[in-house]
This record gives C-alpha cells, sequence and structure tokens, in this order.
C-alpha cells in the first residue's frame, strides 16, 4: 500500500492492524496487496477459516457521532495478474508508478519499463487522464534514467 512502506513494523504491531488515514464524505481508497501464495492449496492449510486476511473500516456517517463499522474477510481467492480486469492493471500502474518515484525498498525489482508496460496495456482509450498518466510515466522515465547514469558516472569515477 502506498505510504504504508515507511511506518516502522506496520504489518506486526501488537494489534496486527494498519492504520489508514481518514476519507470524508464521498471520497474512496483504493488497496492493492500482492500476495503470492506458496502453495496451491492454501484453503487446505486453514479449514473453516473465512479467509487469509480480514478488513476493518471504522466510520460514521455524515452528520452522526455514532461510530460504525464493516467486517470484510479476504477469501482465498486467488486471480493471476494478467486475469484482473483492466482498471485494477491500471492501478497498479499508478501504484507502481508512486513508490518507483518514492525509491522504495519493496520496488527494487520493479523500474520504468514495467510500469509503462503495465499502463499501456491495461489502460481505456477513451479517458484522457490515463493517456496523460501514461506521458507522466514516460517524463518520469527520462528524468530518472539521467539521474541513475549521473550516479554510475560519480561513482565509477571514484573508484
Amino acid at each position: 500500500m502506498i505510504g504504508f512502506d515507511n511506518k516502522l513494523k506496520a504489518l506486526s504491531d501488537s494489534l496486527n492492524e494498519i492504520q489508514g488515514g481518514e476519507i470524508g464524505s464521498g471520497h474512496s481508497l483504493l488497496a492493492l496487496f500482492e500476495i503470492h501464495p506458496t502453495r496451491p492449496d492454501v484453503d487446505a492449510l486453514y479449514p473453516g477459516k473465512k479467509g487469509f486476511a480480514k478488513a476493518v473500516l471504522h466510520y460514521k456517517t455524515p452528520n452522526d457521532s455514532l461510530p460504525r463499522k464493516s467486517v470484510y474477510d479476504c477469501p482465498f481467492n486467488v486471480t493471476a495478474f494478467n486475469d484482473l480486469a483492466p482498471a485494477y492493471r491500471f492501478a497498479s500502474s499508478t501504484v507502481m508508478f508512486g513508490t518507483l518515484l518514492k525509491k522504495s525498498k519493496y520496488m527494487q525489482d520493479v523500474n520504468w519499463d514495467d510500469v509503462m508496460d503495465i499502463a499501456n496495456h491495461s489502460y481505456d482509450p477513451g479517458d484522457i487522464a490515463q493517456k496523460e498518466f501514461i506521458d507522466l510515466i514516460d517524463k518520469a522515465k527520462k528524468i530518472y534514467a539521467k539521474e541513475k547514469k549521473k550516479k554510475k558516472v560519480v561513482s565509477s569515477e571514484l573508484n
């Protein structure tokens, strides 16, 4: 999740909860997790369990002070990335873009070409904003590729 890779021990705190920020009425949030099952029969490992994770949303309705809670059990349904709807694949390219900009340690195996490839193969041709985003990826790639080349030249000159 964008913004959670810099929280110290976010997944291993005493409550095993990740606490996010606040969003206002009319806003939405998309949380993406990349999970690689180590076994194809993962649901057989935990018989009777509702899923591999539980998402809990604490909220209040407008003009009401009563706290409410919505719980969702994430089932053991695994969908290959290429089988996801294009909107989800495109959303993942925006997440990758943001984490590359942040130079996240979790994106060491991802490069600008990967982001561009996913965006190009999943964008909606009728969506101008998505086309502009692809242009933005291309511009960022050019800027950050120059930055890497400069670092390599400096480090090779020091040796």
